[in-house]
């Protein structure tokens, strides 16, 4: 059954998201029952009005949060889970997490508490972006958001061509082995700037590790003090370093500073101006696939249909053949070896450990390595499925719209 959203809570979280400064800062809501939302309350304080008792931290409630920054460019989401909330209507975050995310779309940051106040408002207030009064005007310079990110990302993919020695980062040394005697004196202050820049990317870009290992970088007084870095994340902080770049260029041509944001649909680009479609997935597995229409093409990369052979005899068992049965699933569980954050390199672990505990038939797609061998999967991915988040897992062709939440809810009620 869908999640019902009340029409006060969509426009509360759309206020919160507008960055109007006549609109709200922060809203918060709970649930009715188990497919039922409730916009709770409504303010234009800063988070320490959000996270008060009386608001998002109830000891008996299960309760979401949504929170700008002052100048109305962040926002942060919140999951509250009350020390009085019983186990049951616990299973509501799990159960409802797809749906919750499309209702807020994309957030900055994320925070999670279970009854603890305190530390929840000390993980905030260590970020020092979403406290003080709201900020009047508009904000200059181009802010892009999570698709025009994905754009950018895309534009400086060395997978695709791009030459990582011509970023300065990169060529201070491309193996993550840096030193303050190689660093030029004139590119000392531009890094600082880059890590100013680099808090701003959102985490599924720049996960928080990396991100600290940057600034103790840029605090370093010695090579001593310098983290190691892997030659994977030498090539982000120089894809980083071009998007800036980009950014900047867009600002000063005066042009409006806004990408064309990305249409997941069903086409993704191979070649300059030349454009692919895949055929659209059918939601019910078990239907007929419908025939393509005049105008509509097979992707090339679909096996071809085998040659017909001689019928073999019969066998002399009566046991039926398993390759020939229509029920076997075959999980695929998309990831990448460039640049993974922990996070989801823990989710691909969890989600390949349950699966040969079941002795279920997967196979794991590492996007990074079959764009290096010339593959697609990552341009069928995202037509079929519409996101680059990752990780993703599709049951066949179908795609599981929860990801690893909702692969770990099919795991835990024993329907895999």
């Amino acid at each position: 059954m869908p999640l019902v959203v009340p029409k006060d809570l969509s426009d509360a979280i759309a206020s919160v998201k507008s960055a109007d400064h006549n609109s709200y800062r922060w809203c918060v809501w709970g649930y009715v029952k188990s497919n039922t939302l409730k916009l709770v309350a409504t303010g234009q304080g800063d988070y320490t009005d959000l996270t008060d008792a009386k608001n998002l931290c109830q000891d008996s409630e299960l309760q979401y949060g949504l929170t700008n920054s002052p100048d109305g460019v962040k926002t942060a989401f919140f999951e509250w889970t009350g020390s009085g909330v019983g186990g049951m209507k616990r299973s509501y975050m799990l159960r409802n997490h797809g749906e919750i995310d499309k209702l807020i779309g994309y957030v900055h940051h994320r925070f999670s508490s279970d009854g603890d106040q305190d530390k929840l408002k000390a993980e905030i207030h260590a970020l020092g972006i979403y406290e003080g009064g709201a900020l009047i005007g508009e904000v200059k310079g181009w802010q892009p958001d999570m698709q025009e990110y994905l754009a950018l990302w895309a534009e400086v993919d060395p997978v695709k061509g791009w030459d990582p020695s011509t970023q300065w980062i990169y060529k201070w040394n491309p193996y993550g082995i840096f030193s303050l005697g190689n660093l030029p004196e004139e590119d000392k202050e531009k890094f600082k700037q880059f890590y100013k820049r680099c808090e701003g990317v959102p985490e599924e870009i720049l996960d928080k590790g990396l991100l600290r290992k940057i600034k103790q970088l840029c605090e370093a007084e010695k090579d001593e003090d310098i983290p190691k870095f892997t030659e994977d994340e030498a090539v982000i902080l120089s894809r980083l370093a071009g998007i800036f770049e980009k950014i900047d260029a867009r600002d000063d041509t005066g042009q409006p500073n806004k990408l064309k944001k990305h249409d997941p649909g069903t086409e993704f680009q191979t070649k300059k101006n030349e454009t692919k479609k895949f055929k659209p997935i059918d939601p019910d597995p078990e239907s007929d696939d419908p025939e393509p229409s005049s105008d509509e093409e097979l992707p090339d990369e679909e096996d071809p249909v085998p040659d017909p052979v001689d019928e073999l005899p019969a066998p002399d068992s009566d046991d039926p053949d398993p390759l020939e049965d229509p029920d076997e699933k075959t999980y695929y569980v998309y990831s990448t070896s460039l640049g993974q954050n922990a996070q989801t390199a823990s989710q691909v672990y969890q989600v390949k450990m349950i699966l040969d505990l079941h002795k279920i038939k997967y196979e794991e797609v590492d996007l990074y390595l079959d764009g290096l061998a010339g593959g697609t999967r990552r341009s069928e991915m995202t037509a079929k499925s519409g996101s680059r988040v990752l990780p993703q897992i599709f049951i066949n062709d179908k795609y599981l719209e929860g990801g690893f939440d909702e692969f770990m809810w099919l795991n835990e009620i024993g329907e895999l």
